[in-house]
């Protein structure tokens, strides 16, 4: 059994109607017995707002700061789209990631439809290059906590190469940085516990080299889940 890390947050007393909160986190990348080890160090602060019963607006900014020593143990799948030095052996990037992330959630339409809109804007501060910035914007209507609930979602994502660090990105998909995507899903709650999934990724490269190849068109991809929650 390895320690992949560990992470720690407060929440402040504050006030009924602004509750701030304060998180840290470090992981472990990469340990190697001989090499230096590769690892991520973090920290979030948030603050919950609730102007009235049916409206609460979340905002939270982090940085996260990797530290990437070796990829001797890293493939294809790991680096993906993101920069490479010319003899192919680490990032031409390091990673200081800047996140900054607003949440709205509406309760006005009812119990069975609550509103949800969520959107997220990360720049990397260490990026060599300007391709360094990513955003998304999702919206969900619907919750799922009883039989029968139902919860609709559309989103639209934005990811230049070096925004992210691939290794730890979007997995859904064959990109994870270096894209443009829409994504449509439903959840639907069978039995109490138990919620069937059905997601689907219409993507493509952001950053295009060959604008007559096949790296210009739009692919799909379909994603089946079940959920059981014990």
């Amino acid at each position: 059994m390895n320690l992949q890390g560990f992470g720690a947050s407060y929440t402040f007393s504050g006030s009924r109607k602004i509750i701030p909160k304060l998180t840290g986190v470090y992981y472990i990348v990469d340990e190697q017995t001989t090499n230096p080890d590769s690892y991520m160090w973090g920290g979030q602060l948030q603050f919950v707002m609730n102007p009235n019963s049916n409206l609460s607006l979340t905002l939270a900014g982090a940085y996260y700061d990797y530290s990437i020593k070796s990829l001797v143990n890293a493939n294809s799948g790991d680096t993906q789209s993101n920069f490479l030095t010319p003899d192919g052996k680490g990032y031409l990037s390091d990673f200081n990631l800047f996140d900054a992330i607003a949440t709205v959630d509406y309760r006005g339409f009812g119990e069975r439809y609550p509103l949800r809109l969520v959107g997220d804007f990360v720049k990397n501060h260490g990026a060599v290059l300007e391709e360094n910035e990513g955003f998304s914007v999702d919206l969900y209507i619907g919750k799922v906590s009883k039989k029968n609930d139902w919860r609709f979602q559309y989103g639209y994502a934005l990811a230049e190469n070096d925004a992210v660090l691939a290794a730890f990105s979007h997995d859904n998909t064959t990109l994870a940085s270096n894209y443009e995507q829409h994504t449509l899903g439903l959840d639907y709650v069978v039995v109490e516990n138990t919620t069937l999934n059905v997601t689907l990724y219409h993507y493509r490269r952001h950053d295009i080299k060959s604008p007559n190849s096949i790296e210009n068109d739009f692919f799909s991809r379909l994603r089946v889940n079940a959920l059981i929650n014990f």
